[in-house]
């Protein structure tokens, strides 16, 4: 393989502009394929995949049966997840099926996806849409935030490592005022 590659200095040019500062050069890179050549370089095209082909509906339904399980869970979600969920619904327009991808993706595998295909993932979120995900998110985040509102949980959501950091802070600021002090 090749690679073309110039440069040029015009006349009477130095290596700096008049200002002092260096020259910037432009660099362009292509990926060149040539369909008649001999050996043909063009990727072969993936092949054709049935949509439906490969996808277990029984498994992709006891999938749903667990994502609606954890929404109806939702005050025992970390906070972080929470929160996750909270800003999405509050984005205009929501993004209802992100959301059900976002579940069906199952990147720790509590739903037992994570393994699955794509078709297997796209047909657990289409039927976690036909649920009817929209209201089934808003009245499950609204009694979660009433509850924790009740319980005196009522601030802003924080992840678990907020309030020991913020303690460790007080903690380190504390201590640079008494050494100061005994030091004064």
């Amino acid at each position: 393989r090749s690679c073309f590659h110039t440069a040029f200095k015009a006349d009477g040019e130095e290596a700096t502009d008049e200002t002092g500062e260096p020259r910037q050069s432009i660099e362009a890179r292509m990926l060149l394929f040539f369909p008649d050549h001999e050996p043909n370089t063009c990727p072969e095209p993936l092949p054709e995949v049935d949509e439906e082909e490969g996808v277990d509906l029984a498994a992709a339904e006891a999938s749903v049966e667990k994502m609606l399980e954890a929404i109806e869970t939702m005050y025992k979600w970390p906070a972080a997840n929470f929160e996750w969920l909270r800003r999405q619904l509050l984005k205009t327009p929501q993004d209802i099926p992100g959301i059900a991808h976002a579940f069906a993706g199952d990147a720790l595998n509590v739903f037992d996806l994570r393994d699955a295909g794509p078709a297997q993932k796209r047909k657990a979120a289409e039927l976690l849409l036909a649920k009817d995900l929209k209201v089934r998110l808003e009245s499950r985040l609204e009694a979660t935030l009433l509850m924790k509102k009740m319980s005196g949980e009522d601030g802003p959501l924080l992840p678990a490592w907020a309030p020991p950091l913020a303690a460790g802070a007080a903690l380190g600021v504390l201590c640079v005022s008494l050494l100061n002090r005994f030091r004064g």
